[in-house]
This record gives C-alpha cells, sequence and structure tokens, in this order.
C-alpha cells in the first residue's frame, strides 16, 4: 500500500491588489516503489480562492528547489529533432505515470508553451539543455494552457501544476508566481509573429506570441501583468514517528536495570 502524506497550506495573495485573496497552495507526498525506490513523489496543487468568477488555473512561473540532492528529470528528445530534451514541461508525463519531475497544468493537450529558465528545455545544435540540467538541485520552468484548456480549480484541493520527485531526505521549496484567466488576457488579440518568442513552444504548436520569454531577473513571465500571485511554498519531509517510542522504552528499561542493581 502507498503511503501519502497531505499537507496544508500556504495562502498566497494578488500580486496586483494584495488585499485580495488569490490562490491556496498544497501538495501530497508519497514514497516511491520499483524504480522509484529512494525517492518521495510531491503533487502540488493550486486552489483559486480569488472569486468575482474566477475559476480556472493558467499559467505558472516556478522555480524549485530541492534540499537533499537533485530531483529526478526525464531528458529524451521529445520534439523529434535529434537534440536531446530537459522534459521538465512533462511531455507524455501525467499523475499515473510520474517518472520525472514535471510542472504542467493538465496534460499535454492543455498546455499552450513552456519555457526553461534561463536555459531552453529544446536541445539544438546551439543549445544542450542535458549539461546546464542534469545534477541541479534546483531549476526553474513557465508553463501556459490554451483557451479553453484551463481546468477548473476551485474545488478540492484545486488543479495540480507540478510534480517533483526528490531523494528520501529533501524538503522541495517553491518560489514563483500562479494565475488564473486574468492573468494572460492579452492572449487572443492581436497576434505577434512566432518567431519572435524566445521560449520554448510545445511540438506543433504555433500562433499567438505570448511577449518576451521570461528572464533570470524578471520575475513574473511577460504573459500579463493583472492577476498573477506569489507564490513561496515549502513541503517539508515529516520527522520519523518510531524514534520517540524506542526511546522512551530505552529509557524505561535503563531506570528498570538501575532499581534492580
Amino acid at each position: 500500500m502507498r503511503a501519502i502524506h497531505w499537507a496544508v497550506v500556504a495562502v498566497v495573495l494578488g500580486i496586483a491588489a494584495q488585499s485580495r485573496a488569490g490562490f491556496i497552495i498544497s501538495h501530497t507526498m508519497e514514497t516511491g516503489t520499483g524504480s522509484l525506490t529512494g525517492y518521495h513523489i510531491f503533487r502540488f496543487y493550486a486552489l483559486n480562492t480569488r472569486g468575482s468568477g474566477s475559476r480556472d488555473l493558467t499559467g505558472v512561473d516556478v522555480s524549485i528547489q530541492s534540499s537533499g540532492g537533485p530531483p529526478l528529470m526525464q531528458f529524451r528528445d521529445y520534439n523529434h529533432n535529434g537534440y536531446v530534451d530537459a522534459n521538465l514541461g512533462g511531455v507524455g508525463l501525467n499523475d499515473f505515470n510520474p517518472v520525472a519531475s514535471f510542472v504542467k497544468i493538465g496534460e499535454d493537450g492543455d498546455q499552450f508553451a513552456v519555457y526553461g529558465v534561463p536555459i531552453r528545455l529544446e536541445g539544438s545544435s546551439t543549445n544542450d539543455p542535458v549539461t546546464y540540467y542534469t545534477g541541479r538541485t534546483e531549476f526553474r520552468v513557465a508553463s501556459l494552457n490554451s483557451v479553453g484548456h484551463r481546468p477548473d480549480a476551485t474545488t478540492d484541493q484545486g488543479a495540480r501544476f507540478a510534480v517533483v520527485i526528490a531523494p528520501l531526505d529533501s524538503d522541495v521549496h517553491l518560489i514563483g508566481e500562479i494565475c488564473d484567466s486574468e492573468g494572460v488576457s492579452g492572449i487572443g488579440g492581436a497576434a505577434i509573429p512566432a518567431s519572435s518568442l524566445s521560449g520554448d513552444f510545445l511540438p506543433g504548436e504555433s500562433g499567438v506570441n505570448l511577449g518576451a520569454a521570461p528572464s533570470a531577473s524578471d520575475p513574473v513571465p511577460a504573459f500579463g501583468t493583472v492577476g498573477w500571485t506569489q507564490m513561496d511554498y515549502l513541503a517539508q519531509v515529516p520527522e520519523p514517528t518510531g524514534l520517540l517510542p524506542l526511546g522512551l522504552l530505552a529509557i524505561g528499561l535503563l531506570r528498570r536495570a538501575r532499581r534492580q542493581a
């Protein structure tokens, strides 16, 4: 039986108006088995509490830090251009197939574009994501969903936006921003040629540009300026619970031996 730990919860406030509610971030933690032995599987969720008709989860820009060693990553040529990519956008990965860490809202068909910051996720003759991301304990990914593919995030824990597979003794720290459709209200307006986009379109995607890709110095991607919510969330591995009873047992045995001496 798989052990799943539930954790609640950090409440974060909207950037545009600090007094209004934003999203509640939470996570589950599962101990890996089989090929994931030695790892915990963290799943991160965002519950939309903004109200006023806001229901979905649309975009995320997050730096993920693993305290006890590098999280598990997948490297493969997912766009079939002959170069190996860092699959941190989760192409072909989902909750039921958590073989590597990824940042993605919903499933493959929901995602419009994904960026790696500061190094692109897609390999090419001039970009080597394998060398950059291998062995790293921190990585940053920004992802945006297509119109009509933005999941309802107002029930239960909300919508899942990241899966991190980290060594057993690792806490996972998320720092970044998250938004609903209001945060990307410019999408669907005047199209900008996709060739000017410096981020990573997913295979087969084209059309409306998202604007400039996020940079290492820019904390918010240029998807929009309204409706973004700051996120600073720490998922901690629980302390072992079996040590305290053993310690008390040892103290009791020691006192008993002293009385018999």
